[in-house]
C-alpha cells in the first residue's frame, strides 16, 4: 500500500513501474526517486522564488516574518538535498546500513521542515487572525478528503498554500486598495485551494486504482496463458522422448494402469553398446532415431503404438482388440530388420543391426518384468524372438540368476574368488598350468558352470577377471612354469580390463611365462580389436592361445587372422574321439593344418587312457584333463 501511495503522489503510471522495475529493486528505486526529488535545480529555484517573495513582500510584511520563513525553507530544503544525495549513493553502492540510516534521518527532516514551515505560517496570526479560522476548516476538510494525512502534512499545508497565495493576493489587494481585507480574502482562497487539491488527489487515486485493476487483470490473464503453456511443455517433456519424439516409458506405465489387458512386443537392438562405443553417442542416437522412423513406417498406426522404453528397447503396443497375431509380426520384423541398412552421419556409412523380440500377451500380470525375462531368455538361447510362457519357467531362471548374483557379489567382497591350476603336460611330462576361476561358497569350491554365464550379465564379471589376473600373476611370479589365463571377448572390448592386464604384466615381470587364452566364440565380431591386443601382447613376449577351438564357430581363416601360438581343441571333440570317427577326422584335420602353419595343439578333456592313445596317434603336442590331473589349489602345486 505504501508503494501504491508513493506512485499516486508522484503521478507514476503503473505500467511504467511494471516495465521498468523488477520485483527485487522497485522499492529501492522508489526511495531513490523520492530522495532526489529535491535536486540542485529545485533547491536553487526555491531559493530564487523565496528571495523574490522577500523583495516583493518586504514593504507589506514584517521583515522578521519573511526572514524566518526564508531560513526555515532554506534549512529544510538544504538538509533534504544533502540526505537525498547520501541515500542515492548508498542505494547505488548496495549499502543497506547507510541507506536505512540516512532514510531515517530524511523522514525526521521532512517532519522537521514541516514543523518549521508551520511555525512560520503562524506568524501572520498577529496580523490576520481570521485567516486561521478558515485555514483550520480547510485542514479538517483536507483530512476527510485524504489530502492531509499526517502531522507533517498539516504544517506543509499551512505553509505551502500560504506561499502559493501570498504574492498574488497581496499584489491584488495592493492594487485595489483593500489591504485591510487581506486576512478574509486569504482565508477564502486557502479554503478553496485545499479542497480542490484534496479532490484532485482523491480522483487521481480513483483513476490510478482503476488503471491498476485493469492492468492486474490483464497480467493475470497473461500469466494464466503462460502457466497453461508451461504445463503443456512440461507434460511434453515428461511423456515424450527427446531423441525419437516417441511416447516414453512414463506414458506407457500410465497406459498400463488404465488398460490392464494389453499385449505388446519388447524389441531390443542387439549389441547396441558396441555401436555406441565404436561410433559415439551422436551416431548411436541417430541410429535410434532412424530405427524408430523405420518401425513407424512398418507398423499400422490404427493397430499399434510405438514407445521408446529405454536406451535401445522399444515397445510395440497392440491397441486393437481385433489383432492377435503378434508372433507373425515378431517373425516378420526380426527377418526384415536383419536386411535393412541404416544410413548414418549424412549417408556417410550404413550399419546393419539385429533385434531380439519378446512377446507378452494381455492376460499376463507384471507384463514388463515378464517381458524382460523372456527377452533375456531369447538372448541366452540365441533366439530372434520368443513369446513369454509359464512353460519356460522363466521365474525359476530369474530367481536362480538373482541368487547367484548375490553369491558372486559376496565372493568378491569377501575375497572368495580364487584361481585353481590344472596342469597341461607334453609328451615328456613337462608341466604348464591353466588358471581356472572358482568361488568359495559355504565351505565348498564352486565351478564356473553355476555362475560364469550369470556373472557375464552383470558388472561383476570384469572385477572377477581382474582378480584372476592379479592372483594368478602373484602365484607364478616366483615360479618358472608357464601358465595361461583366460580372457573373453567381453574382457578384450573393455579398455579398463586391458589396461589392468598390461599394467600387471609390467608390474610382475612374468611376460615370458604368460599365455593368454582367448575364448573362441561367436561374440568375436571385431577382429581388429582382438588383433590389436594380440600384437601388443606379443611385443611384450606374451604367447597367445585360442581356447575351445572347434566349438561351433571356428574356421581356419580365424587362425590365419589371429596367428596364435597355441590352439586348444574343444572338449566336445576330444571326449569321444576313441569311439566317434567323425570327431577323430575333424581333430586330425585341425592338427595337421595347425602343425603346417606352426601352431602347437593342446587337447583338453582327456579323461581316459583310450582317448590319450588316440591323441598320441594324431601327434597332439599337449594334453590336459582328469586322466592326468584335476585342478589344484595353490598349496597343492609342486
Amino acid at each position: 500500500m505504501k508503494c501504491i501511495k508513493i506512485i499516486i503522489e508522484k503521478n507514476m503510471n503503473i505500467s511504467e513501474l511494471i516495465n521498468n522495475y523488477s520485483p527485487n529493486n522497485y522499492h529501492d528505486e522508489l526511495i531513490k526517486m523520492l530522495a532526489i526529488s529535491v535536486n540542485k535545480i529545485t533547491f536553487f529555484l526555491y531559493i530564487l522564488i523565496s528571495f523574490t517573495f522577500l523583495t516583493i513582500l518586504e514593504p507589506f510584511v514584517p521583515f522578521e516574518l519573511l526572514l524566518s520563513w526564508f531560513l526555515a525553507n532554506f534549512f529544510s530544503l538544504g538538509l533534504r538535498f544533502y540526505l537525498g544525495k547520501k541515500i542515492e549513493l548508498a542505494i547505488n553502492n548496495n549499502d543497506t546500513i547507510n541507506k536505512n540510516k540516512y532514510l531515517k534521518n530524511y523522514i525526521h527532516t521532512a517532519s522537521l521542515s514541516g514543523f518549521l514551515w508551520g511555525i512560520t505560517a503562524f506568524f501572520p496570526f498577529f496580523y490576520a487572525p481570521d485567516v486561521y479560522l478558515f485555514l483550520t476548516l480547510a485542514i479538517l476538510i483536507g483530512f476527510s478528503s485524504g489530502a492531509v494525512v499526517t502531522l507533517g502534512s498539516i504544517f506543509h499545508a499551512y505553509a505551502h498554500y500560504l506561499v502559493l497565495a501570498m504574492a498574488p493576493i497581496f499584489t491584488l489587494l495592493l492594487i485595489s486598495g483593500e489591504i485591510l481585507y487581506v486576512g478574509t480574502a486569504f482565508g477564502v482562497l486557502m479554503y478553496f485551494s485545499i479542497v480542490l487539491t484534496g479532490a484532485y488527489k482523491y480522483f487521481t487515486y480513483l483513476k490510478t486504482t482503476i488503471i491498476l485493476k485493469d492492468e492486474l487483470k490483464e497480467m493475470n490473464h497473461s500469466l494464466k496463458g503462460e502457466v497453461v503453456e508451461t504445463l503443456h511443455e512440461l507434460q511434453t517433456r515428461h511423456y515424450y522422448d527427446n531423441n525419437t519424439g516417441l511416447l516414453n516409458r512414463y506414458k506407457l506405465l500410465e497406459v498400463f494402469k488404465e488398460q490392464h489387458s494389453s499385449s505388446f512386443l519388447l524389441v531390443d537392438i542387439i549389441k547396441f553398446k558396441n555401436i555406441n562405443d565404436l561410433y559415439g553417442i551422436q551416431i548411436a542416437d541417430e541410429l535410434l532415431h532412424n530405427f524408430s522412423t523405420y518401425l513407424l513406417k512398418e507398423l499400422n498406426s490404427k493397430i499399434f503404438e510405438l514407445y521408446r522404453f529405454s536406451g535401445n528397447e522399444f515397445i510395440i503396443l497392440n491397441i486393437s482388440k481385433e489383432y492377435h497375431d503378434l508372433g507373425s509380426l515378431a517373425y516378420q520384423l526380426s527377418e526384415q530388420i536383419n536386411h535393412v541398412n541404416f544410413a548414418l552421419n549424412n549417408n556417410e556409412f550404413t550399419v546393419q543391426i539385429g533385434v531380439t523380440i519378446a512377446i507378452v500377451n494381455s492376460e499376463i500380470d507384471s507384463k514388463l518384468s515378464k517381458a524382460n525375462m523372456a527377452l533375456n531368455y531369447a538372448k541366452d538361447h540365441k533366439q530372434p524372438w520368443i513369446a513369454y510362457s509359464k512353460d519356460l519357467h522363466l521365474e525359476d531362471h530369474y530367481k536362480n540368476d538373482t541368487k547367484w548374483t548375490k553369491i558372486i557379489k559376496d565372493a568378491i567382497d569377501n575375497d572368495n574368488v580364487i584361481p585353481v591350476f590344472q596342469p597341461i603336460i607334453d609328451r615328456e611330462g613337462v608341466k604348464k598350468y591353466e588358471c581356472l576361476m572358482r568361488i568359495k561358497h559355504e565351505g565348498k569350491i564352486v565351478t564356473p558352470y553355476y555362475f560364469l554365464d550369470i556373472a557375464k550379465k552383470t558388472h561383476y564379471y570384469h572385477d572377477m577377471t581382474k582378480i584372476m589376473i592379479e592372483k594368478s600373476f602373484k602365484v607364478f611370479q616366483n615360479r618358472e612354469n608357464s601358465f595361461s589365463v583366460n580372457v573373453s571377448f567381453e574382457d578384450i572390448s573393455n579398455p579398463e580390463v586391458i589396461h589392468f592386464l598390461m599394467q600387471k604384466i609390467d608390474e610382475y615381470k612374468i611376460e615370458n611365462q604368460l599365455i593368454i587364452e582367448i575364448v573362441e566364440s561367436e561374440s568375436i565380431d571385431n577382429f581388429d580389436t582382438v588383433h590389436h591386443l594380440i600384437n601388443s601382447l606379443k611385443e611384450r613376449g606374451v604367447k597367445i592361445a585360442i581356447d575351445d577351438f572347434g566349438s561351433g564357430y571356428s574356421n581356419f581363416s580365424y587362425l590365419l587372422k589371429l596367428e596364435p601360438d597355441f590352439i586348444k581343441i574343444d572338449g566336445s571333440l576330444i571326449e569321444n574321439i576313441d569311439t566317434d570317427m567323425k570327431a577323430y577326422i575333424i581333430v586330425d584335420v585341425i592338427t595337421n593344418f595347425s602343425n603346417r602353419i606352426g601352431i602347437e595343439v593342446i587337447a583338453e578333456y582327456v579323461h581316459s587312457e583310450a582317448v590319450y592313445k588316440k591323441l598320441i596317434d594324431l601327434h597332439i603336442d599337449y594334453f590336459q584333463g582328469y586322466y592326468f590331473y584335476e585342478p589344484l589349489l595353490e598349496e597343492e602345486l609342486d
